[in-house]
């Protein structure tokens, strides 16, 4: 029996009479069909269909809550264990076991072991001296830390209370592959508890969505947000993506598009903090609580840098006489992103164009070199062309990042900070005209 046919029929199992409830059906809306690099299954229109007629159906009895996780598993040890773990357990065992009741569901979710978090050493090396790499590493390490901690917590509570699991039998890349998909599609039910939908899993991740999520009291439906053609792929965005989220997870190279309307393009990794140890007292002054450590800044091909950026950077060159005044005002009645002086806006700005720099040499190759191995792609491993590709995309938005914050600097230092935003407006034009 086919992927398609044997989780149809588990589908049925599964949903018993309510079946008949779902959209998902030979006459209707949508259909089950095989993808076409593997044999996972995924959700095609099975006609036309207009702006924001349903897509999918998906009953509120089909979700997947902790009550059916516990069930499953065969105990709870919640608060010793989170919810997530929970889930993650759940995922691994059926992952594992073909005679599993869940097996059908967990053998069609769309493949994750294409991100690089799958990667092995000699692959990653292809992404040296990106800010992915370094994301890479943190959350190798984290993910890594989670699972010895959790694995050395199951063995002893499995002691305590006789549980039937096997903490031994877990490796890392199951722990992995489980954070992969719980991160992809974790839902949240209408009480704001994590829960898992079979159905709409099966709608591929993507950062341009052509149907979007519904809720109602009854379930979940898909309802288109365009014209769909006949055997049109459904695919459903679950979160906005940066461009380090969608290589991160999805395996997917972000395409150098300022006019992207579905994802943040480049992310640059600031190290301040290192430089200015009292950082950390200012940022909490201000009571900008978002603002954790390790602070991250999006960089977008929109030709701005944020408000958020700018000011995390002139609070890095303060100098003391400045932030003993800031301590003097109230947060709450002031206008924190504002311009400090024009001093230290220069010196802002200098600090931005020397971390670009440092994030540009910092890459191992030029983008002559990249240009040249992307040219030469067939004889290149897929994995290694993929990674070309994004460190290419990466240093031309650094590039460009750079010549911008050039030139906001040469026409602050000419003109002073009160005809900033108006040098922006030209600047941008110039600036998204990448190598």
């Amino acid at each position: 029996m086919d992927p398609i046919q044997t989780f149809a029929l588990w589908m049925r199992t599964f949903c018993g009479s309510i079946w008949d409830e779902f959209t998902l059906s030979p006459a209707g809306p949508a259909t089950l069909a095989p993808a076409s690099l593997c044999s996972r299954v995924v959700v095609r229109t099975h006609k036309p269909l207009h702006h924001s007629e349903p897509v999918l159906g998906c009953p509120i009895e089909v979700m997947l809550d902790m009550g059916t996780v516990v069930e499953s598993l065969g105990f709870d040890i919640r608060p010793d264990l989170s919810d997530e773990h929970h889930f993650f357990l759940f995922l691994i065992n059926a992952r594992h076991d073909s005679d599993s009741f869940w097996w059908p569901y967990v053998s069609v979710l769309p493949a994750v072991e294409e991100g690089p978090l799958f990667w092995n050493d000699d692959e990653r090396q292809h992404l040296e001296g990106t800010s992915l790499s370094l994301v890479l590493e943190d959350l190798t390490r984290a993910i890594r830390k989670d699972w010895l901690a959790t694995m050395q917590k199951l063995r002893r509570l499995a002691k305590e209370k006789s549980l039937n699991v096997d903490a031994d039998a877990i490796e890392l890349e199951d722990w992995q592959w489980a954070w992969m998909v719980w991160r992809l599609r974790a839902s949240l039910d209408l009480h704001n508890r994590p829960c898992l939908f079979p159905m709409l899993e099966l709608a591929a991740c993507n950062t341009a969505p052509n149907v979007e999520l519904r809720t109602r009291q009854e379930g979940y439906m898909l309802v288109a947000t365009a014209d769909l053609k006949k055997n049109s792929r459904v695919m459903l965005s679950h979160r906005n993506f940066t461009a380090i989220e969608l290589m991160e997870l999805l395996g997917q190279v972000p395409s150098v598009n300022p006019n992207s309307k579905h994802v943040n393009q480049y992310s640059l990794r600031l190290q301040l903090w290192d430089e200015d140890p009292y950082l950390g007292k200012k940022i909490n002054l201000l009571r900008l609580h978002s603002m954790d450590s390790p602070w991250r800044f999006e960089l977008s091909e929109d030709g701005e840098f944020s408000r958020e950026l700018k000011f995390f950077l002139r609070l890095a060159v303060m100098d003391n006489r400045a932030y003993e005044a800031a301590k003097q005002q109230d947060p709450e009645k002031s206008d924190v992103f504002e311009p400090i002086s024009q001093l230290n806006e220069v010196m802002a700005y200098k600090s931005l164009i020397s971390q670009l720099e440092q994030a540009i040499n910092f890459q191992p190759h030029t983008i002559k070199e990249d240009i040249a191995a992307l040219a030469k792609r067939r004889k290149l491993e897929p994995r290694h062309a993929k990674a070309v590709a994004y460190r290419l995309g990466e240093k031309r938005v650094l590039k460009a990042a750079l010549r911008r914050a050039q030139a906001e600097l040469d026409a602050l230092v000419q003109t002073g900070p009160h005809v900033v935003k108006q040098a922006r407006k030209v600047v941008a034009n110039e600036a998204i005209k990448v190598m």
